[in-house]
């Protein structure tokens, strides 16, 4: 059962407006919702369209289609398509392509409209540009559409009744493209002048398709991103001759290309967040680009073999014994495995809400369980722990909401999104440790920087682990039961380079205190050796630890930024220094042993009420983005954690170790631009929409500056979060699509 079926009919049991649903428990999604399905694009989604324009084309010749079909169908693979498992998954017969047609009766449950080497622009305007047109077929996305609307004139004669098939009708868009920088990719043209220029043209036709498909009345639509091209065979011997060897990732990919693809994908996911639409209209981005990195890294894990990872099963006549095992069909579209895969593990982005719902097999429909993405977590380090005679374990239950107990600790670094207490301890006069600080879930303050529990807490809590102490709170007796669980050495204002890195800045030290991440990483070494005595006894603890890499390195702008330094000459040029500090203690860290770790990301500081404050009289309208937030701001929070994922990419590591990139970004942007609707997935009253920028707590001692409800709020003091919107990032960390999860499945956007 695939995530987008468990999605869409967790959606549609809502009472979702776009599909009157009468499923029932066991009944298929064809029995009563989404009665038709229709899908746009290319090869990756071509069913048949382009064999039948061309006989002769080598989809429709075996060993096409041998898989499943055991003989060619004009599929681009050896057997079923992601469309083809999505239309199983919602009950539906598999599309027919619309050129093979001839009436309404044909496509009574849908059409594919895909045509192999089809462009999103049309076969004109690369024509115009003085390209060579003779390998681009005539069917860019606006003749597809047009093929849509004469189909749906046929299906159905009023606006009544064509509006009640678009209600009950899937659209997927794509993947779509490719092939128009694909193309001029073979031509050899420039890809600073020529090709990256075309992603806005693009974004723009799929943005005017989907526009089309709403107007028409379509509820429902998926949008796919596009593949990393960098790991595709063909892209990989396309550019042998010309690539150095660190133009390489770690694992074979040409990193440049898939940066490509990152940027294609975010200037989609963005374009998609700004579409205006009614509450009954769901747009979803389907995230192929990162399950594809994913079996691509860990194959071994899937079902893939490392040594076929970027090798083609079919290749100049030759076909490999066993397609199973395969990511590459031949060098350019995937195989069926792979498209399986991609079905079954795809998160689906909604730009008004965002759910992974997984289920069980031994659950039913009507009840779909959320599967935490720590249960691979433990799983691994379980397994680990048995190989290296650890005593790992995993506890579970039957009821789809596991206890874990597999992490024996948890250790963590970073600055006041994670500090539990240290800042208190050094100033116990400061005012995060008084009241209404801690209020919520403590009822007193504990010198956390919020009205409760942070993230680090709430995935203590999923662990089965205690809060975690402040390492300045057991230092004093250095006494391993200080630490029996772990340890906390995040402090309050910390930065990731070093206090003397400022104070050669000329910037004032006064709010830098002087425990950057090398000074916290040695505090965990001191901890690590009253821990154990013996290296064996070492490397048990770190193998059996989960361990947080912040947040860190907001503070490195933020004083350069309260201190109106110069942005593009001062503040921008920190990042590789700062991600240089992060990428050290990583090493660090695996050096001494450890198997897992989470770097978060930073937050969209163009959100922050603080920030907003800060710029209000400094900007134009122009600088703001739809929902009110700073758009260079964003824009640099976006190529902090580029660079910190990229870093991430680049660590040398065994198959042992798992390092996940938790995206506080974008789970944050999901609360900030669709607030009301989030609440009642964390049983609380919601956050509003009238408050998203105003902090609940404005300081001072009067009770007018505390709002009435801080579960409501986002934003608690104006530049950290109240404890329901912790809960919220912490939730999605745990169920996804925010992660946890490896830093190349990456559910964000790229800076550009």
């Amino acid at each position: 059962m695939t995530k987008l079926y468990m999605l869409l009919l967790f959606l549609i049991l809502r009472g979702t407006p776009h599909a009157a649903s009468t499923t029932t428990a066991g009944d298929g999604l064809g029995s009563g919702s989404f009665s038709r399905m229709f899908s746009f694009g290319d090869s990756a989604t071509d069913t048949g369209n382009g064999a039948t324009v061309n006989p002769n084309s080598s989809s429709n010749v075996l060993p096409y289609g041998e898989t499943f079909f055991g003989h060619p169908t004009g599929r681009y693979c050896d057997g079923r398509i992601t469309v083809d498992f999505i239309a199983v998954g919602l009950g539906l017969p598999f599309l027919p392509p619309f050129l093979r047609g001839k009436t309404a009766e044909d496509f009574w449950h849908g059409a594919n409209f895909a045509v192999g080497g089809a462009t999103a622009l049309s076969r004109d305007f690369f024509k115009e540009k003085g390209f060579d047109v003779t390998n681009i077929p005539p069917y860019s996305l606006d003749v597809q559409m047009e093929w849509f609307k004469g189909l749906l004139d046929s299906l159905a004669t009023t606006d009544k009744e064509r509006m009640e098939i678009m209600s009950k009708s899937l659209f997927l868009m794509g993947e779509i493209g490719g092939n128009d920088y694909g193309y001029l990719f073979t031509q050899n043209r420039s890809f600073t002048k020529e090709i990256k220029p075309l992603v806005p043209k693009v974004t723009a036709k799929i943005e005017n398709a989907i526009k089309v498909l709403i107007n028409l009345g379509a509820k429902m639509i998926v949008v796919p991103g596009v593949f990393p091209v960098g790991c595709l065979p063909h892209y990989l011997a396309m550019f042998q001759s010309k690539s150095a060897p660190e133009d390489y990732d770690a694992f074979g990919c040409i990193m440049w290309l898939n940066d490509f693809s990152e940027y294609r994908n975010c200037a989609l996911k963005r374009m998609l967040q700004q579409i205006p639409r009614n509450p009954t209209v769901t747009i979803l981005y389907g995230d192929y680009s990162n399950n594809i990195l994913e079996i691509i890294r860990h194959p071994v894990i899937h079902g893939f073999k490392r040594e076929t990872v970027l090798v083609p099963c079919f290749m100049n006549g030759n076909l490999c014994p066993d397609p199973s095992i395969y990511i590459s069909w031949d060098g350019l579209h995937l195989t069926e495995a792979a498209y399986k895969f991609i079905n079954i593990n795809m998160n689906m982005e909604n730009a008004r809400m965002t759910y992974i719902v997984k289920r069980r097999e031994s659950s039913s429909l009507s009840s779909p369980t959320m599967i935490p993405v720590l249960f691979l977590l433990c799983a691994h380090s379980a397994s680990a722990a048995a190989n290296s005679g650890g005593g790992g374990h995993l506890a579970t239950g039957a009821g789809g909401d596991d206890g874990f107990s597999c992490f024996t600790r948890m250790f963590s670094f970073g600055d006041s999104i994670t500090d539990t207490g240290n800042s208190a301890t050094i100033s116990p006069n400061a005012s995060f440790n008084r009241l209404p600080y801690g209020e919520t879930f403590f009822g007193r303050p504990t010198g956390r920087y919020s009205d409760g529990r942070l993230i680090v807490d709430f995935l203590a809590e999923r662990l089965e682990l205690p809060f975690l102490t402040p390492f300045l709170r057991g230092r004093e007796t250095a006494a391993a039961e200080d630490f029996r669980h772990g340890a906390n050495f995040a402090v309050g204002g910390a930065t990731a380079l070093r206090r003397e890195f400022f104070e050669e800045m000329g910037l004032d030290l006064t709010n830098i205190p002087p425990y950057s991440l090398d000074v916290q990483v040695e505090w965990f070494k001191n901890v690590l050796h009253s821990l154990a005595s013996a290296d064996k006894e070492r490397k048990k603890i770190m193998s059996k630890s989960m361990f947080i890499m912040g947040e860190i390195g907001g503070n490195d702008y933020n004083q350069p930024f309260f201190q109106n330094r110069s942005f593009i000459n001062e503040i921008k040029p920190l990042v590789p220094k700062v991600i240089s500090k992060i990428e050290n203690a990583i090493k660090v860290l695996i050096d001494l042993g450890a198997k897992t770790i989470i770097v978060p990301g930073n937050f969209p500081i163009g959100c922050v009420p603080g920030y907003l404050g800060m710029f209000r009289n400094k900007l134009s309208p122009k600088d703001y983005d739809v929902f009110g937030c700073i758009k260079w701001l964003n824009d640099f929070s976006e190529y902090h954690n580029h660079a910190l994922k990229r870093m991430m990419h680049r660590i040398p590591h065994d198959p042992t170790i798992t390092i996940l990139y938790g995206d506080y970004y974008n789970t944050a942007l999901e609360i900030t631009r669709h607030p009301a609707i989030h609440g009642w997935l964390l049983f609380v009253s919601g956050f509003k929409r009238e408050i998203v920028f105003v902090a609940c707590y404005k300081g001072g001692n009067s009770s007018m500056n505390l709002c009435p409800d801080p579960s409501t709020h986002i934003s608690w003091d104006g530049l950290h979060l109240a404890e329901a919107a912790y809960k919220f990032v912490a939730h999605h960390m745990l169920h996804g699509p925010y992660l946890l999860n490896r830093p190349y499945l990456l559910n964000d956007f790229m800076y550009y």
